[in-house]
């Protein structure tokens, strides 16, 4: 956990609310500096404030439009809100017995395993987070810099947003997964029957290469080593361990001649996951369904008080940006064990062809080219989605905000119902930007297709396969939208941005095992790994497993 190790010093960048907040990477005597800075000061004072009493609504909106909050506010901070494709572990080709030749009915294994996403994917193409938070949008860069105010404020804090933010363009998420995959097989005369399920700890967490964080730390000062890991572990990482789905498969062979054999098959994903505990090294995520809101009226008023006012300002901002933070893990961080309460039903077929019918060699007689070809469908299911909304332009324009400034401050003064209600907007829409709307909603995955072929080769005492992998998962469909206490039409919601895209890996597989026979059992030992080579819509990840397994 790298990026764990960074608390966001430009808070401020993105509220723009010339409050006082704390920055979690910040000492003491840097957020000291940060609430007397005179710039900061000056231009709060402005409003005339009085300590002891609740803050004007119009001096408030003042500020604000003064330090160019009202062109922040209508940009998009979110280009995306749907959660990572994912490939449940239990359709690793991996975890199919790797022996052909058995000689009892049982059929016992274990694989030790590690998983491991090293880069994460956003969209379709990218791992850089800025490709799914509009962080290095210039429209917002150019909206936080439009103000002189903001700019007199950046250069007596030492910030600019063009040299803070684009140090977050790369990073990105990683995902490791480290645990045994228990699998059980009954060979009858005209069937076999199979079903496989893991044990298994999961994580996820933020991620920054060395020199990216050294670059962070030279520009926004570095904390202690414990406020390090805490922040890390409270905000930036994810994890859980328990079980997962099981996959279940009935396999009738069709003909089988020396040379060449043929089987086909029904599956099943049964939604079994569940967690025995969460939050070991890192915590669990709650999407919010009531979501936090600032009152400037009241933070204002605490920011030009007492010392121990400004604490309580400094808390009540930290704590609502911490839950834009905590927001965005839910989105990205948290994730089920399984395939997210969805049942799957499919079929394959598996087909044995021995190269000896093309190379007529002795010892093309133990090679096989096996072929593997599964479709299966996912049925819908409830999950819980952020959303953001497509555009709010015209409510800007029903309250009247896009006018020029000088006639905006001109009503904002003159009239205090007016005023009030252009302070709840903009309440309500520094809420909008920063915390997606958590609604459950209908999600149908829809139908995935594997294929994986390998050179395969076995002898009494040992043997090995290398081979590729294909894995495809179509576009999502979200239905039944449930809007939950909030005033926000349907019909405006970003559908598409909360859509996980079309994805697919392809991979190089391989395995090499030894055969132990005994009187009545048949010892296997193998060692087996894959590794994504191509990819769209989902990480490129890495697989090595141990296995064990008995046949008697």
């Amino acid at each position: 956990m790298n990026l764990t190790h960074i608390r966001f010093r430009y808070y401020c960048l993105l509220l723009i609310t010339l409050v006082v907040n704390t920055s979690p990477i910040l000492c003491d005597d840097e957020f000291d500096d940060f609430l007397n800075n005179p710039d900061v000061i000056d231009v709060v004072e402005h409003t005339h404030f009085q300590v002891g009493r609740n803050v004007a609504d119009n001096d408030v909106d003042n500020v604000l439009i003064d330090v160019g909050g009202l062109n922040i506010l209508r940009q998009f901070l979110y280009c995306h809100t749907h959660p990572f494709n994912k490939r449940n572990i239990i359709d690793s080709p991996l975890f199919w017995v790797p022996v052909r030749e058995y000689f009892n009915g049982w059929i016992i294994s274990g694989h030790l395993f590690w998983n491991m996403f090293d880069r994460e994917f956003f969209t379709r193409n990218s791992s850089n987070i800025s490709s799914y938070l509009a962080i290095n949008s210039p429209d917002l860069l150019d909206a936080i810099q439009s103000s002189p105010d903001a700019q007199r404020i950046f250069q007596g804090f030492g910030l600019s947003p063009l040299d803070v933010l684009p140090l977050f363009n790369n990073a990105t998420i990683q995902e490791r997964k480290f645990g045994v995959m228990f699998a059980f097989e009954r060979q009858y005369e005209y069937f076999d029957l199979r079903f496989w399920f893991p044990l298994y700890y999961l994580e996820r967490n933020f991620w920054l290469t060395e020199a990216e964080q050294e670059a962070l730390e030279d520009t926004l000062g570095k904390a202690s080593e414990e406020d390090k890991e805490a922040f890390g572990r409270n905000h930036l990482v994810s994890d859980k361990f328990g079980f997962g789905d099981t996959h279940l498969t009935l396999q009738v062979p069709v003909f089988g001649y020396e040379e060449f054999s043929l089987s086909v098959g029904l599956q099943t994903t049964i939604p079994t996951a569940f967690p025995l505990a969460c939050g070991l090294l890192g915590r669990k995520f709650k999407k919010p369904w009531n979501r936090p809101e600032l009152d400037f009226n009241q933070l204002f008023d605490l920011a030009k008080g007492s010392t121990s006012q400004q604490d309580q300002a400094s808390a009540m901002a930290e704590c609502f940006m911490l839950n834009a933070i905590d927001t965005f893990g839910a989105i990205l961080l948290e994730t089920e064990l399984g395939n997210g309460k969805h049942f799957g039903l499919g079929a394959y077929f598996d087909s044995d062809t021995s190269l000896a019918l093309f190379i007529p060699r002795p010892w093309a007689d133990r090679m096989l080219i096996q072929t593997r070809m599964a479709a299966e469908y996912f049925f819908p299911a409830q999950e819980i989605r952020a959303f953001v909304e497509q555009s709010d332009y015209l409510e800007f324009q029903a309250l009247g905000l896009n006018q020029p400034v000088a006639d905006l401050k001109q009503m904002i003064d003159a009239d205090p119902e007016y005023a009030h209600a252009v302070l709840l907007f903009l309440q309500t829409k520094t809420t909008d930007r920063l915390i997606p709307f958590a609604f459950c909603s209908k999600v149908k995955p829809g139908v995935t297709f594997h294929s994986t072929i390998k050179l395969f080769y076995e002898s009494p005492r040992a043997g090995f396969y290398l081979g590729t992998d294909f894995w495809v998962q179509g576009q999502e469909r979200l239905s039944n939208i449930q809007i939950r206490h909030v005033p926000v039409s349907i019909d405006n919601l970003d559908v598409a941005k909360a859509t996980r895209p079309m994805s697919y890996q392809c991979k190089v597989i391989g395995s090499l095992f030894h055969k132990v026979p005994r009187p009545t059992q048949i010892w296997t030992l193998g060692i087996e790994g894959d590794k994504t080579f191509a990819s769209s819509g989902i990480g490129r990840d890495f697989t090595i497993s141990l296995n064990i397994e008995v046949n008697f």
